[in-house]
């Protein structure tokens, strides 16, 4: 005997979206209600749908990095190279300078916190 429950909504283009939609940070809740779908939906799909699991995992994987570099350098310290525009001699021209960052210890205090926990 078959169940027979209600279509799936998962067409394979959602793939490409739930990929960019991570790649900003979206949770699986947030997926949900982007797909208009329930929370546990979102599960299935990932479990069911290898190929949106991989979606999902490589956009989340490319915004943590992002996040992990930006942690990285707050808890280090960084250079940035800042452009102005000036004039000189009744020109305009641009001015570039380097503006040091220095390390921030609540960063480093997560960062050593979260990467050697115990």
């Amino acid at each position: 005997m078959t169940i027979m429950g209600r279509p799936t909504a998962f067409r394979p283009e959602l793939c490409e979206q739930a990929h960019n939609y991570c790649l900003l940070g979206a949770t699986n809740d947030q997926l949900a209600d982007f797909f208009d779908v329930c929370p546990s939906t979102i599960d299935d799909w990932i479990a069911r749908h290898p190929e949106f699991g991989a979606a999902v995992k490589a956009g989340r994987l490319v915004a943590d990095a992002h996040v992990a570099r930006g942690l990285f350098e707050r808890a280090t310290g960084y250079d940035r190279t800042i452009e102005r525009e000036v004039i000189v001699d009744g020109e305009l021209q641009v001015a570039r300078s380097t503006v040091h960052y220095p390390a921030n210890v609540q960063a480093c205090l997560f960062w050593l916190r979260n990467r050697q926990p115990g």
